[in-house]
């Protein structure tokens, strides 16, 4: 669990041996920016939902948004 400047926001990670998932919620009316934790602003991320590659130290999440980011880890 990670506990994010903005206290609307819900950030947890799961992780096995291969991957690491990212999984971040905005349970709040309004949008709110996010730092990524140490160990996800500098990796090579994919949005596990669409695929899409995604860089950047902070993420955006508009009101009720969540974003589920995939790291891939060194085998």
């Amino acid at each position: 669990m990670h506990t994010p400047d903005a206290e609307d926001v819900l950030v947890y990670e799961r992780a096995t041996d291969t991957d690491s998932l990212l999984v971040a919620v905005n349970v709040r009316d309004a949008s709110r920016e996010v730092a990524l934790p140490d160990g996800y602003a500098d990796a090579p991320l994919t949005d596990a939902l669409t695929g899409a590659s995604v860089e950047g130290a902070t993420m955006t999440l508009e009101a009720y948004d969540y974003r589920v980011l995939r790291r891939a880890t060194a085998e």
